[in-house]
């Protein structure tokens, strides 16, 4: 039964460590090709529009609001 136990955690994390690594290593890719402070504060969201913009101001603003 404790071997079953330790089975079941050692699964919960590391299935926790391995979103957390898919997380980070595409936020890095991402933030390679554009900048944090324009993705934090830019106001135009056209990710499909070129040139692409990723500024999510608005969509932060608008969840608060909400």
């Amino acid at each position: 039964m404790a071997l079953w136990l330790f089975l079941c955690a050692l699964v919960s994390v590391a299935t926790t460590a391995a979103i957390i690594w898919v997380l980070a290593s595409e936020s890095y890719a991402f933030f390679r090709q554009v900048s944090p402070w324009s993705f934090l504060f830019g106001t135009r969201w056209a990710p499909l529009l070129e040139p692409r913009s990723y500024g999510v101001l608005p969509l932060v603003c608008g969840t608060w609001l909400v």
